[in-house]
């Protein structure tokens, strides 16, 4: 259960006043508008003040939870340096556990492989068996010896069937290990770049999946100047915000 946290307890009374007047102060700042010079100049000066508030917040917040950040940080890096070494550990063990499951069914297919080829060939030579006897068969009803030909008959029947029912046995697979299962899964490697991101971007389906870095674009692009040749689908232009420095 989350425990309720009284905020005002945690920010001293000369603050929170602070906070107080800067809230009611914001209200009138919202109400001015610049339509001449003086006014111009006015919401200038305000844009100082406001920036200078801006700054006193921060650092009256930065003051407050310091404390409390350092107890948090340095219990996160303990328990984050213990989990680190954990999950080394378990990733070593996972893997040799892996390594060791593909090792036995690699034994497993490579033998069920064997009996397979083993029972086919067992299976082809009952086959020619069955067929020697077919034609034995066949040449005592041409003999004339109609008895001896539909014994022969019921045991060359008898043989085929029995070729058909030679199948290989299933090998089973290695036990496992209770609490553990495999899971199979598909991944992508970039071999190149380049050619990677062409293909996607003219596949319509998988050029969903291409990101661009707006951040760095940008970056790049103030860095020359604006004096670049971006292609078709980009635009760089100059923009124009407002800074305030807080000097006078």
């Amino acid at each position: 259960m989350t425990e309720s946290i009284d905020i005002n307890a945690l920010i001293p009374v000369e603050k929170q006043e602070k906070i107080d007047n800067f809230l009611t102060w914001s209200v009138g700042v919202c109400e001015v508008t610049v339509t001449s010079d003086d006014e111009y100049q006015h919401a200038a000066s305000l844009l100082r003040e406001i920036k200078s508030a801006k700054d006193a917040l921060d650092d009256d917040r930065k003051e407050i939870v310091y404390p409390y950040k350092q107890r948090t940080k340095a219990v996160d890096d303990k328990y984050r340096e213990v989990r680190i070494k954990i999950e080394n550990a378990e990733n070593v063990l996972r893997r040799s556990v892996s390594d060791w499951a593909a090792k036995k069914e690699r034994e497993r297919l490579e033998a069920q492989r064997k009996l397979e080829l083993e029972a086919a060939e067992a299976r082809r030579k009952a086959e020619a068996e069955a067929a020697k006897a077919a034609e034995k068969a066949e040449a005592l009803r041409e003999a004339g010896k109609q008895a001896q030909a539909e014994k022969a008959e019921a045991k060359a029947q008898i043989a085929t069937m029995q070729a058909q029912a030679i199948v290989a046995p299933i090998v089973e697979a290695a036990p496992k290990a209770s609490g553990i299962s495999y899971r199979k899964s598909w991944e992508v490697e970039i071999t190149d770049y380049k050619k990677a991101v062409r293909g996607m971007a003219a596949d319509p389906v998988l050029s969903a999946f291409l990101e661009i870095n707006e951040t760095k674009l940008k970056r790049h692009v103030a860095n020359l100047g604006g004096d670049v040749v971006l292609p078709e689908g980009l635009r760089a232009y100059e923009d124009t915000k407002t800074v305030v420095s807080g000097k006078r």
